[in-house]
C-alpha cells in the first residue's frame, strides 16, 4: 500500500525502553533543529517524584524546553494529556518549529500517534534499544545513582503526600503508581530506620525496572513497530551500546536521517523492507553502512524494518552553490536548512 504526504507539518517521535537514552537523543536533535521537546511520559507529568521518574535535569535538558513535564498534582491523572500535547505541537508549528516527541509510555504513544497524529502530520519515528545485558546493567546503575541523588528523601516527601491525599495503600493512581514507591513503602513505613527493608527496596526497584524495560521492548517489537509498518510510517532503529559509541552509532546517523527526511520533497511514497541503519549516508533511498556492504549484516545497528522514502527526494538544482534556492522552500524547511548549515559550520549563526 502506498500513500502521498499531503500535509507538510512534521513530527519527530523518539521511543524506546526506560533508561536507553531517549532524552539524550531528543535534546541533541532539538539543538540542531532549534526546536523543543514534548514529553510523552505518563509519570513525568507529576510535579512530585522527579528523581523516581527519571525526569531530565536542567543539565540534561541543555537549554531545550520540555513540554508536559512537571505540571500535574500528585493525586491527579493526566486525563487532559492529549489535548495539551496537541496544543503544544500546534504552537511549535505556528513558530515554524518541528516538535520532537520523546517518551516510552505504552498508554500514551499509540493513541497519540494513530488517533491524533496520523491524519494530520507527517511522522518519523526513531526507536532506541539495547541488548538485554547492556540495558539491565545500565538500569541497575541508574537506581544506584537515584539513591545517591536523593531518592530516599524524595520518597519520604511522597509518603507524606500519600498520608495527606491518598489515604489508602492501593497504589494504582497518581505519582504512587511509579516504580520505586511501592518497592520502598515498607522502608518508609518503618520511619526509614530498617536497613534490611532499605536493601530489599533497592533490590525490588532494580528488578521491577528491568521487568518494565523488557515489557516495553516487547511492546515495541510486537505492537508498535508492526503498526508503524502497517501505516507506512517511517521508522528507524538504533542500538545503544556504550557511551563511547553514542555519537557514531546513534546521534550522528539519527540527525542525518532526520534532516534528510525533513528536507525531502515526497511525491510518491514507496515501502522499503530492508534498511541498514549505521553511521552511513543515504544513497538511492537506502542508508548504507560506511563500512563495506559485506559487513553490514554484522553491524550491531542492522535492522530489518520498514521505512517510507520518496521516489524523488531531491531537487537537481539543490547542488548549486547559490543558496537562493532556500527562498523557494517552505519556512519550516528553510529553518532546518539553515540549522543544518550551522551544525556543519558553527562559525555562522542563522537569522530567522
Amino acid at each position: 500500500m502506498t500513500g502521498t504526504v499531503s500535509n507538510p507539518r512534521s513530527v519527530l517521535v523518539i521511543v524506546g525502553p526506560t533508561g536507553v537514552g531517549k532524552t539524550k537523543l531528543g535534546v541533541a536533535i532539538a539543538k540542531v533543529l532549534m526546536t523543543e521537546v514534548v514529553s510523552v511520559d505518563s509519570l513525568q507529568v507529576y510535579s512530585a517524584g522527579g528523581i523516581m521518574t527519571a525526569k531530565a535535569t536542567a543539565e540534561e535538558m541543555n537549554g531545550i524546553k520540555h513540554h508536559l513535564v512537571d505540571y500535574l498534582p500528585a493525586d491527579e491523572e493526566p486525563d487532559d494529556f492529549f489535548r495539551l500535547a496537541s496544543a503544544a505541537i500546534d504552537d511549535l508549528h505556528r513558530r515554524n518549529c518541528i516538535p520532537v516527541l520523546v517518551g516510552g509510555s505504552t498508554s500514551l504513544t499509540i493513541p497519540l500517534l494513530f488517533d491524533k497524529f496520523k491524519p494530520r502530520y507527517r511522522i518519523l519515528v526513531f526507536t532506541l534499544w539495547s541488548a538485554e545485558s547492556t540495558l539491565c546493567s545500565r538500569l541497575d546503575d541508574r537506581v544506584d545513582e537515584m539513591i545517591y541523588n536523593g531518592l530516599l528523601s524524595e520518597l519520604k516527601d511522597i509518603y507524606k503526600l500519600e498520608k495527606k491525599l491518598l489515604r489508602t495503600e492501593v497504589f494504582s493512581r497518581g505519582i504512587w503508581k511509579a516504580i520505586g514507591y511501592r518497592e520502598f513503602h515498607p522502608y518508609l513505613a518503618s520511619n526509614g530506620e530498617n536497613n534490611i527493608l532499605l536493601s530489599d527496596g533497592i533490590s525490588q526497584m532494580k528488578e521491577n525496572t528491568k521487568l518494565y524495560a523488557k515489557a516495553q521492548i516487547s511492546w515495541l517489537k510486537f505492537k508498535l513497530i508492526p503498526l508503524l509498518k502497517d501505516q507506512q510510517i517511517p521508522q528507524h532503529s538504533f542500538e545503544v551500546t556504550t557511551s563511547g559509541r553514542w555519537q557514531a552509532d546513534v546521534e550522528e546517523p539519527a540527525i542525518r536521517i532526520c534532516t534528510d527526511w525533513i528536507l525531502a520533497k515526497p511525491k510518491k511514497s514507496i515501502c522499503v523492507d530492508r534498511v541498514a541503519i549505521s553511521a552511513g549516508r543515504q544513497q538511492s533511498g537506502n542508508y548504507e553502512s560506511s563500512s563495506s556492504a559485506s559487513s553490514s549484516t554484522s553491524s550491531s545497528a542492522f535492522c530489518h524494518l520498514p521505512s517510507v522514502y520518496s521516489e524523488d527526494e531531491t531537487d537537481s538544482s539543490s547542488s548549486s552553490s547559490d543558496l537562493h534556492w532556500i527562498d523557494n522552500l517552505s519556512k519550516p524547511t528553510s529553518r532546518v536548512v539553515l540549522c543544518l548549515l550551522t551544525y556543519l559550520f558553527p562559525f555562522r549563526k542563522p537569522k530567522f
